[in-house]
């Protein structure tokens, strides 16, 4: 978790939290691009968002939740 390439660029599957230890995100790379599935968080660790990456690129359905959680959009990326 948390790594990096040779390059120094980020790889693999990683998280970050917030000051207080709430989770952020949790997203992975491929070589420094966002690839796969990848979901954030509010400050009180309800969804924010959450939807897939293509190198970089949005792909399939992506999802976005207000503060108390309730889906607030949706959007589908070829």
């Amino acid at each position: 978790m948390n790594q990096f390439d040779k390059d120094g660029e980020y790889h693999g599957y990683w998280e970050q939290c917030y000051a207080n230890g709430q989770l952020v995100s949790k997203e992975n790379y491929v070589h420094g691009k966002l690839h796969g599935y990848w979901e954030t968080y509010h400050n009180n660790g309800q969804f924010w968002n959450k939807g897939n990456f293509n190198m970089d690129e949005y792909i399939g359905l992506w999802e976005s939740f207000n503060y108390e959680g309730e889906i607030i959009n949706k959007e589908f990326y070829l």
